[in-house]
């Protein structure tokens, strides 16, 4: 029996104790009355102790106790009176003194809850942003256990490519594609037409030749060439200048040529303002409304006259350009995706071209040995839109999804392709293709895993000759958020003859040649089983595994057991355009 009170009166642990027993006479009643009444303190310790011996009188059969509602002194004497005559008074005793407590512990109770809550608003739900450490990841660090090591990644970009047809871009300037994110550049196109929709809603189209730098969400500059603009009211306010004026957006739509003679501009639907321009300016209102053109030579002489949109006429006409271009690619792509498949070294190549969305697995399109086992199972996975409307593509969103395949050859040198699209990077590592470690001959051959960190590297993992240790290749951080969503070809190359590893990111070499191999020679990789999309889990005796599934898209995949070139890279990015043309 648990002690009452330190402070108890004296003889109360004997009045309790034959009370609890049975044995209380009719004084003893009475003196056990007295003390309640003067000490609520022992009031509620009895009642605790007359609730466990009525739970336990319950749990070996009595019948249970329903509570009044009203409580008095006489209800409680009379109680002990009857427990003194052999009554069940200790029912009707805690039926009393629970009529008197319950308030108390309900009150008792709100009040706990209430101060749970605080200390849960102020330790979980307070914002710790400012005291949580960064860590600043190069290719070299190592992966921090906590994910709130991690630097918080952040985004510079501005507008999106939305458009994009026969556009030839100048490489002094960098390659753009569309639905490419880009931040502040300058951006030179040789021919072609783009357009370029702002996050604040603004869409600029270029045609080529132009050169248009991009400098806020809010601001392009013209240096040459013609760009069509149109703002929305939520975007108002939008600025384009150019050697010989700046023009304001008061809501409209509008054009401008930027030539070596001057800059004119041309007002299609509604009202611009001009800003900054150094001579003539009282030739000339300083606001153009819709139908008006203005013409600015280098010399400062100026001319005004009639818009005349005939002038812009390709830009407006971007949308069907861009289809036709779009339809170009996919049937460019169908007419050489065998292109390959005759090379005996290409092992393996999913297109998904005539996948269904009831099928199991996906057939390997390579002309030879026919075989089943060269299929690919497909674990979960979702039937899924691919690079082009009319194209399908497989989509990995679960921790189980993954697509399963046998590599019976050992190689020397690999290279592995594949065009995917991002969904998220939200684990530590984000598997694009991993093969089982097996034990042959009492020795572990190398195994090899493709992944895309948190990061945003590429890493390439193999199995070391050096027993319980792995080689890994990394790449600088590539991807940021702003890549999420957009088709992307990747490659990556292993060449055993030279002992380096190289990534390409759309055809194009990104950094330089890895060469980090710790031996001499080269050691044949034996693929064996492998999986795309997730790592196979090879040891069964763990009750968990490490969640390291990629989630997004899959369109095209190809394993060959040779180094491919640099132009073969290009040839698997782009079904168009020739690499002679785009290396110039």
């Amino acid at each position: 029996m648990l002690p009452i009170n330190d402070n108890k009166p004296s003889g109360i642990d004997d009045l309790v104790q034959r009370y609890i027993s049975n044995e209380i006479t009719e004084e003893e009643s009475q003196s056990l009355w007295n003390l309640l009444q003067n000490s609520p303190e022992l009031t509620a310790t009895l009642f605790r102790q007359i609730e466990l011996d009525v739970m336990l009188e319950e749990a070996v059969g009595e019948k249970t106790l329903s509570l009044p509602a009203n409580y008095s002194s006489e209800t409680i004497s009379s109680t002990l009176n009857k427990r003194r005559s052999g009554g069940n008074f200790r029912a009707e005793l805690l039926r009393n003194l629970h009529s008197i407590l319950l308030p108390v512990i309900i009150i008792a109770t709100i009040f706990g809850l209430m101060l749970v809550g605080f200390l849960f608003s102020f330790y979980f739900l307070r914002d710790d942003s400012e005291n949580i450490p960064v860590t600043v990841l190069t290719k070299n660090d190592p992966i921090p256990e906590k994910l709130e090591e991690l630097p918080e990644l952040v985004s510079s970009a501005v507008a999106i490519i939305s458009g994009s047809a026969d556009a030839v871009w100048d490489h002094q300037s960098g390659l753009f594609r569309q639905g490419q994110s880009v931040e502040t550049c300058w951006m030179r196109l040789r021919s072609g037409l783009v357009s370029l929709t702002f996050f604040n809603g603004a869409e600029v189209v270029m045609e080529g030749p132009a050169e248009l730098k991009i400098i806020s969400i809010n601001h392009v500059q013209c240096r040459f060439g013609n760009i069509n603009v149109t703002v929305p009211p939520q975007a108002q306010g939008f600025l384009v200048s150019s050697p010989q004026m700046v023009v304001k957006d008061l809501g409209t739509a509008f054009a401008v040529s930027v030539t070596p003679r001057g800059t004119e501009v041309h007002v299609i639907k509604g009202e611009i303002e001009l800003q900054d321009i150094p001579f003539g300016q009282d030739h000339f209102p300083a606001n153009l409304k819709e139908g008006e053109a203005l013409f600015v030579t280098i010399n400062g002489d100026s001319q005004y006259f009639q818009a005349n949109h005939d002038v812009f006429a390709p830009t407006r006409s971007l949308k069907g350009k861009t289809k036709e271009y779009v339809d170009l690619q996919y049937k460019k792509w169908r007419s050489r995706r065998h292109r390959f498949e005759t090379d005996p070294l290409m092992l393996f190549h999913f297109d998904f071209e005539n996948l269904t969305k009831d099928m199991e697995s996906v057939a390997n399109t390579i002309l030879y040995p026919k075989d089943d086992f060269r299929d690919g199972r497909i674990v979960g996975c979702r039937l899924a839109e691919g690079r082009w409307s009319d194209k399908r593509a497989v989509e990995f969103s679960r921790t189980s999804d993954r697509i399963r395949f046998f590599v019976p050859e050992s190689c020397e040198s690999v290279t592995i392709s594949a065009w995917i699209r991002i969904n998220s990077l939200d684990r530590r590592s984000n598997t694009i293709f991993a093969t089982e470690n097996d034990l042959v001959g009492g020795r572990l051959l190398p195994a090899l895993q493709w992944s895309i960190l948190q990061s945003g590297s590429l890493r390439l993992e193999l199995a070391s000759p050096i027993p319980n240790e792995k080689l890994r290749y990394e790449s600088s951080p590539y991807f940021k958020p702003e890549h999420f969503g957009q088709w992307t070809h990747l490659a990556v190359v292993v060449d055993g003859l030279t002992q380096t590893v190289s990534y390409f990111v759309d055809g194009v070499l990104i950094g330089t040649p890895i060469v980090e191999f710790p031996f001499k020679e080269s050691l044949p990789i034996r693929i064996g089983m492998a999986e795309i999309g997730n790592v196979p889990v090879t040891n069964q005796t763990k009750k968990s595994q490490p969640i390291r599934n990629f989630c997004g898209c899959l369109d095209e995949f190809h394993f060959f057991a040779r180094a491919l070139s640099r132009e073969e890279i290009w040839d698997l990015y782009d079904p168009v355009s020739d690499w002679n043309d785009e290396s110039q």
